[in-house]
Order: structure tokens, then sequence, then C-alpha cells
């Protein structure tokens, strides 16, 4: 009997009856078929999404992180890249702010003086904020360790 015939004669029936096929003289499993035949793939997309599962989770440990500064009619922007050990002030004083993202992790700070100190709004991972132009500086990185800089540069489109 044909592996198409096998597949098709076991398609027929429950999975849990053990059945003769037509014109043989021996019992055949459906289990053994549906294994045996094309149906034998029936547990591969669990397989694949489990796979596919673990390489999401490996490789969103390695995604870049970064903050996202936009001007305000949305033409420039600026990308600051983070690590998980530092954490860095950025002053962006005289840098059109009209929005700031966060992208892939790290703790963000935003503060309305130029050098990341007093009271500050913390935007969360994956977050987008609006009308930031009171903005003029943000730390980011490693939470609970304090912040390096601000460096000289407060213009980051010129």
């Amino acid at each position: 009997m044909s592996a198409a015939s096998l597949t098709s004669y076991c398609s027929e029936y429950p999975p849990s009856a053990f059945q003769t096929p037509p014109g043989s003289d021996h019992d055949i499993c459906p289990f053994k078929c549906i294994e045996e035949g094309p149906k034998a793939n029936s547990r591969s997309p669990i397989m694949y999404k489990s796979l596919l599962l673990l390489l999401g989770l490996g490789s969103s440990a390695f995604a870049a992180r970064s903050v996202i500064v936009r001007s305000n009619d949305g033409n420039q922007k600026f990308q600051f890249w983070l690590n998980d050990v530092d954490r860095y002030c950025y002053c962006v004083r005289d840098t059109q702010t009209g929005s700031i993202e966060g992208v892939n992790g790290g703790v963000i700070r935003l503060f309305s003086s130029s050098d990341c100190t007093g009271n500050y709004q913390t935007i969360g991972s994956n977050e987008k904020i609006y009308n930031t132009q009171w903005v003029n500086s943000f730390s980011y990185g490693a939470g609970g360790i304090a912040s390096g800089g601000p460096g000289p540069r407060c213009n980051w489109y010129a």
C-alpha cells in the first residue's frame, strides 16, 4: 500500500482506532500511519513556533538599545545608543526635541535642566512621548548608577 493511500486511509478513522486496511491481512495503527506518512508534520508547527520563540527571545537579548530624538517637524532625528553598564547624560538644550523615544530598554530620564539634575520624568522602554520642547537634557543607561556627562555639545543637528 502506498504512503498516499495509507495516509488517506488513516485520515478516515479516529486516531484511537486500530483498523485493517481493505485488501490487507495485518493491522495498521493510525498513529503509525500518521507518523510515517505525509501527516508526520502535524507536530511541526508546534516545533517551529517553539524554535521561533526561542530565536526571538535570544535576539531580543542582543537587540540594540537607544534613544531617538526627533525634531518638531520629524524631518531630523538623532539616535543615541545605549549599553548595559553605563549611564550618561546628554544636553539637548539647543536641539529641537519634538519627540523622544526609548527603543529596546534602558532607563531614560528627561530633565528641564541642561545637566541632568533636578526633577525628571521617566519614560519606559519602547515608549514615545511628544511635545518634549521642555527637555534640555536626558540621561539613559543602567538604573541605579550616577550619570556621567553631560558633554559640551547641546545641538545634535548642527
